[in-house]
């Protein structure tokens, strides 16, 4: 126990791997629009903003560059790595982290995990190559429009399809001001019609 495998460096791909997150979503958008998963998803995903990384490393890349970083620094199991954090490390509201630069020139911050089994985290750094950032409602808006715009073969851009994806996700209606969720729209592979 406490000893660190591949599988168990925590890394939410879902939340933070634009590949990924596109990938995820034209699947729930396969099983159509009555697929409740991809809404659950998203009302639980949080609040705040979050980094999206949009390099060409996989998750399985990322997880073995922050392995061989952990191998030779010798934080293989929960206690040196915590140790290393509280040591080196530097301190936020959510305990101590660390920065990686990863072979893409993109950063990760990594910090303590849940568990003694899984205690790396893992997500993007801010604002750092290959990222960008983006209110929490913005995503979850722009990934549940693209999800009905795909499932209905429309566009997602259609201010009536985002605002019908912000009542299904408790958001209010917007007119305006909807430059963020346009850019993630672009992210996600949509061009908007001239």
């Amino acid at each position: 126990m406490g000893e660190i495998l591949l599988e168990s460096i925590i890394y939410n791909a879902g939340k933070h791997h634009l590949e990924t997150i596109v990938k995820n979503i034209v699947a729930y958008s396969e099983k159509g629009e009555e697929c409740q998963s991809l809404k659950e998803k998203l009302l639980a995903a949080g609040e705040g903003v979050m980094d999206i990384y949009e390099g060409k490393l996989g998750v399985e890349e990322i997880k073995k560059e922050v392995w061989a970083f952990l191998q030779k620094n010798q934080l293989c199991n929960f206690e040196s790595y915590k140790n290393y954090l509280e040591k080196e490390g530097s301190i936020k509201r959510n305990g101590y982290y660390t920065n990686l630069e990863l072979s893409d020139c993109s950063v990760v911050t990594m910090r303590m995990g849940d568990t003694e089994d899984s205690f790396v985290h893992v997500h993007p750094g801010r604002h750092t190559p290959n990222t960008f950032r983006v209110k929490a409602k913005t995503f979850k808006t722009a990934a549940f429009a693209t999800f009905l715009g795909l499932c209905r073969k429309t566009s997602p851009y259609n201010l009536a399809i985002i605002n019908e994806s912000r009542a299904h996700l408790e958001l209010s209606p917007v007119t305006e001001g909807i430059d963020a969720i346009y850019f993630l729209l672009e992210k996600f592979g949509f061009q908007k019609q001239a």
